[in-house]
């Protein structure tokens, strides 16, 4: 130990407390130069601790100066002449390798030196070695983390309350994914709001505060458009604040926007699409079983069908939703797709909640379920149901018809000419009418089972008939090899290109009863010539011979008996009209012939020649529409057009001048009046005959037609014998027509003839 202080009993005292001090002490006294300037320090004392805390001898203390003992001293030189000038002491941290050690010197001004003391500070400096090597070995794990980690701490107002957070820590990934440019030295220490001021009004400042507040964590993801990524943040509280990991979901939430955009394209191809789509899982239970099947998905026309938005059915078991499933099978059959995979197509009606419908189904596995296709083939089957029944209705009336009916396919040569066919279907009442089976029919040639078809015409008819599509009627007389002989009226039609399906009927004993009619006829007629020959005879000479009296006698018969004669006269007048116009009637009983053309307007101005007298004397007015040209008798409907314009001039009102219109209109079959024979043609020419004469009571509508019948007395001033309108009905009756009277008395009246288009 060095020493220059006073060895009194004091500062014995005084070495003694120092010396047992354990913290090293030593006490220096500046060294000066000539000029008096402090050029080293020499120790003046120093303790044992200061010995062992520096590693250094006695010896070592007492020779040389503190810059010769400890070179690295001058670097404090700066420090020590404040300390001894302003008493401005110092404190400094150095490792003294002699010692092996790390010391803590602390200068104290002592007069005009310093003394230092020395503590030992090894174990805390290699306390903070360790802790900086950790801390940095930490940093170099923080930073190596693909996440990003930042660390902050709360910023509070006067009351206490949160108002930001700011920034203690930042590793590199957070620097990558959000460091918007900043450095870390910028970002360590500056607060969230000033960082990142979009957190306020995006909400996610809150999610900050909450999480501090309450101590759960959160974890969300979210889309920052600077640097355009979106992240995942993981925020938790920390002992001193929150701690937010953050991790760049951008390119998984592009592939799960890619995947929304294709599923939601998919969805959308799905509700465009005219099936019902659903997606189900099968719910199973604790043995694996197959209970029933949930729904997943379902697309538009489901929600259709079901009358239900898409919400309401999906996670619906199916059995809830189609309890008959099970019932009528389906759900077997849809449990057999999920085990073997094998794909089910089924036609199911469903009649429930209200839905009534044919549904195709599709049934294909998917995972642990399946998926169903549902097209509503309601209209498709219903067709089918129609046709089912239109066939059965169909075969019962070709089997029920009484007439027979055979279908037939034509056999052409080589230049595509028919020359025979094949006979495909026939109906049992051909057996009654032929004599063969349906089974002796159908599959044989027409020529080779009734040969007689090609001498009796029959044959040409049905090859017209299949070459011009154009359908036939006749009645012919058949007769062949086999015995079959008998008169048949068949109706050949085409049907599509190349067969013919041939109506026929025995008309035989129609035939011989229509042969006896005209021979009946006939000699009718030639009664009916010679009885009105034979009447006429005897009238002529009964008027002959009253004209004689009249001329020769008649002053000497005197008024009386003049007019006796002229009674007579008129009798006989009379008597001839009417033996002309039953010979007129008679002579209709004879089928006229209606299959030429007939052009009406021609027809009626030839009429009108005929009546030009008669139209002059009445100066009537007549107005003609245009008429239509039709298949019809020249000659009797001459008469019938004649009556009817001869009955309006006839039947006028005294002082009115005759006004009579003739029109024509096409009307459908079921538009003729009720009280008509039943249509046989689908069109009819309407011929209206409307006049302003005298009219009738509309009561004797139907008598006004009957032989004989007059509305008017004998010695009416219109005369006639009542049989000119039932000609025109006869000559109706022959075309296939009605005809129907309208009159009103005092007005006029309307005769309409219906005669086939």
């Amino acid at each position: 130990m060095i020493t220059h202080f006073p060895t009194t009993g004091a500062s014995d005292l005084l070495l003694g407390i120092l010396d047992g001090s354990p913290n090293g002490i030593v006490a220096y006294q500046p060294i000066r130069n000539e000029a008096g300037i402090i050029i080293d320090y020499e120790t003046v004392y120093y303790n044992a601790q200061a010995r062992m805390l520096l590693g250094y001898t006695d010896t070592d203390f007492r020779q040389g100066t503190l810059f010769q003992r400890f070179p690295a001293a001058r670097a404090l030189e700066t420090a020590y002449m404040p300390l001894i000038q302003n008493n401005q002491p110092f404190i400094h941290e150095s490792y003294f390798k002699r010692a092996g050690r790390w010391v803590q010197t602390q200068a104290r001004r002592l007069g005009d030196g310093f003394f230092l003391i020395f503590s030992d500070i090894t174990t805390r400096k290699e306390a903070e070695v360790s802790l900086i090597h950790r801390n940095q070995l930490l940093d170099g794990v923080i930073n190596t983390f693909l996440s990003g980690i930042t660390a902050f701490e709360p910023i509070m107002n006067d009351a206490g309350e949160v108002i930001d957070f700011r920034v203690t820590l930042v590793n590199d990934g957070a620097l990558l994914l959000l460091g918007g440019g900043y450095t870390r030295e910028q970002l360590l220490g500056n607060t969230l709001i000033q960082l990142y001021p979009e957190t306020q009004e995006q909400g996610m400042f809150h999610h900050y505060l909450a999480v501090y507040r309450t101590g759960q964590s959160i974890r969300t993801s979210h889309f920052y458009p600077v640097p355009q990524k979106w992240i995942d943040l993981s925020i938790q509280k920390t002992e001193t604040g929150l701690l937010v990991t953050y991790n760049d979901i951008t390119e998984q939430k592009q592939a799960e926007q890619q995947l929304q955009q294709s599923a939601n394209m998919l969805q959308n191809v799905l509700d465009g699409v005219q099936s019902g789509v659903i997606s189900c899982k099968s719910v199973r239970d604790e043995k694996g079983h197959i209970i029933d099947f949930e729904v997943l998905s379902t697309n538009q026309q489901v929600c259709l069908i079901m009358q239900q938005p898409a919400e309401h059915l999906i996670g619906q078991r199916m059995l809830s939703l189609f309890p008959t499933k099970r019932k009528n099978g389906l759900f077997d059959r849809y449990v057999i797709v999920v085990e073997t995979g094998e794909k089910q197509q089924i036609e199911q009606e469903f009649r429930e909640d209200g839905l009534n419908a044919w549904f195709d189904i599709t049934a294909i596995r998917q995972g642990d379920g399946l998926v169903l296709t549902l097209l509503d083939i309601s209209e498709r089957k219903q067709a089918q149901l129609d046709l089912a029944r239109q066939k059965d209705q169909l075969t019962a009336i070709f089997e029920s018809s009484p007439n027979g009916i055979i279908a037939m396919r034509a056999i052409r040569d080589d230049s595509g000419q028919p020359i025979d066919f094949l006979m495909e279907k026939a109906n049992s009442t051909t057996t009654v009418m032929t004599g063969h089976t349906p089974d002796q029919i159908v599959g044989t040639r027409l020529l080779t089972t009734f040969p007689g078809n090609a001498d009796g015409g029959f044959l040409a008819i049905y090859q017209r008939v299949v070459t011009t599509g154009q359908p036939e009627q006749a009645t012919q007389y058949y007769r062949d090899e086999k015995g079959l002989e008998a008169w048949f009226n068949v109706s050949a039609v085409r049907q599509g290109s190349d067969n013919v399906v041939v109506t026929f009927s025995d008309v035989t004993t129609a035939q011989r009863t229509q042969q006896q009619l005209r021979e009946s006829n006939e000699s009718l007629e030639q009664f009916a010539g010679v009885a009105s020959h034979d009447l006429q005879e005897p009238l002529r000479k009964v008027q002959s011979f009253g004209n004689l009296l009249s001329q020769q006698f008649g002053p000497q018969l005197g008024e009386s008996g003049q007019d006796l004669i002229q009674r007579m006269q008129s009798a006989a007048d009379r008597m001839s009209i009417l033996i002309r116009d039953l010979l007129a009637y008679s002579r209709l009983t004879n089928l006229p012939d209606i299959s030429n053309s007939l052009d009406l307007n021609v027809l009626v101005s030839e009429v009108l020649i005929d009546l030009e007298t008669r139209v002059a004397d009445k100066k009537a007015v007549i107005d003609i529409s245009t008429l239509p040209t039709l298949r019809a008798n020249n000659l009797t409907i001459r008469q019938l057009i004649q009556n009817l314009i001869g009955n309006a001039l006839k039947f006028s009102r005294p002082g009115v001048r005759p006004h009579i219109r003739i029109s024509a209109e096409k009307v459908r079959g079921k538009q003729l009046p009720a009280s008509l024979p039943t249509p046989q043609a689908s069109s009819y020419w309407a011929i209206r005959v409307a006049d302003n004469g005298i009219g009738f009571d509309d009561q004797y509508k139907d008598r006004i037609f009957g032989a004989f019948q007059r509305l008017h007395s004998r010695n009416s001033v219109y005369p006639g014998t009542g049989i000119g309108l039932a000609i025109v009905k006869k000559v109706v009756e022959q075309h296939n027509g009605g005809i129907e009277a309208r009159g009103q008395v005092g007005e006029g009246a309307t005769f309409t003839v219906y005669l086939p288009a």
